[in-house]
């Protein structure tokens, strides 16, 4: 399969009209994704806060549903601003799957890459998602979550349609950098809450293969030996060698879809089941998948 066909996350379904409405050449959609979303953590720290009825947005697995709940709130086109209680206040997640919706409607290869970030905090390595794209060409990494106003609060100098790979490392990079002794595990999680860890990395890398083999869960989905992982903030010796293999496989992953699924099938435990170990109001609990 190839990957400008939309996964079971990415359908905008009944809402595909809707959708088109966005621009699919990456720079003009960076900028309009501003107009309907926006980080929840952006919105803490502008003072905004999140409204009460938008507290589970960032729970929303779909992009069917991700529209479902932008156009409950203005149902005006989505190149059109909107106001601050009508926005989706999400995560870097469901811009990358916005992203990732409308490219691939447009008929470009695309898919979503987690990872970790340099450009958001100083000396620390941020919980990331963004997007992977291809015109015929190479791939290309692009953060959909630096429109304008993202931009000017960390002083973005390069080009989000091309960022350049050493500002960004996939899970597998991540993992294999911090057992080899050449990244401090320390610096690498979510800096605003102050996780941070192998177990933090062991998850990316887990997540980061399942999104490149279509299956495109949250951020604080783990499943498999990454769920332990989460569970105990370590990673068990006798998994080390399993998440070395892993890693090995998708540091440099297979270019359709249903290769990746296939090698990500090889693993034992490496594929989500219907449920997948979540953060549901602070706490751990079993979630389905969609």
């Amino acid at each position: 399969m190839s990957h400008t066909t939309q996964t079971a996350w990415s359908d905008p379904g009944p809402y595909t009209g809707s959708l088109a409405a966005l621009p699919a050449e990456p720079v003009a959609l960076a900028d309009a994704l501003e107009n309907v979303l926006i980080h929840v953590g952006v919105a803490y720290a502008e003072g905004l806060g999140v409204p009460e009825a938008a507290k589970a947005d960032a729970n929303a697995r779909t992009l069917s549903r991700l529209l479902e709940i932008a156009l409950s709130r203005d149902p005006r086109p989505l190149t059109e601003r909107r106001e601050p209680a009508h926005l989706l206040y999400g995560t870097c997640h469901d811009f990358a799957l916005f992203a990732a919706g409308v490219l691939r409607k447009a008929g470009v290869e695309t898919r979503i890459r987690v990872g970790f970030a340099d450009y958001f905090s100083d000396g620390f390595w941020d919980d990331h998602w963004i997007c992977e794209y291809r015109r015929g060409g190479d791939w290309k990494l692009f953060d959909p979550e630096l429109g304008p106003r993202m931009r000017h609060r960390f002083g973005i100098s390069f080009n989000p349609t091309d960022l350049p790979r050493r500002r960004f490392m996939t899970g597998a990079q991540a993992w294999r950098a911090a057992r080899a002794g050449t990244l401090d595990p320390s610096t690498v999680g979510v800096s605003a809450i102050g996780i941070s860890g192998t177990w933090f990395a062991a998850g990316s890398l887990l997540r980061d293969a399942a999104a490149v083999a279509g299956l495109e869960l949250l951020p604080w989905d783990s499943w498999g030996p990454a769920a332990q992982a989460v569970r105990d903030r370590h990673v068990a010796e006798e998994n080390l060698a399993w998440f070395d293999s892993v890693a090995a496989a998708f540091a440099h992953p297979p270019s359709t879809r249903a290769a990746a699924y296939a090698l990500l099938s090889g693993f034992p435990g490496a594929l989500p089941g219907a449920t997948v170990l979540s953060v549901v109001d602070d706490r751990l609990a079993e979630q389905p998948v969609l």
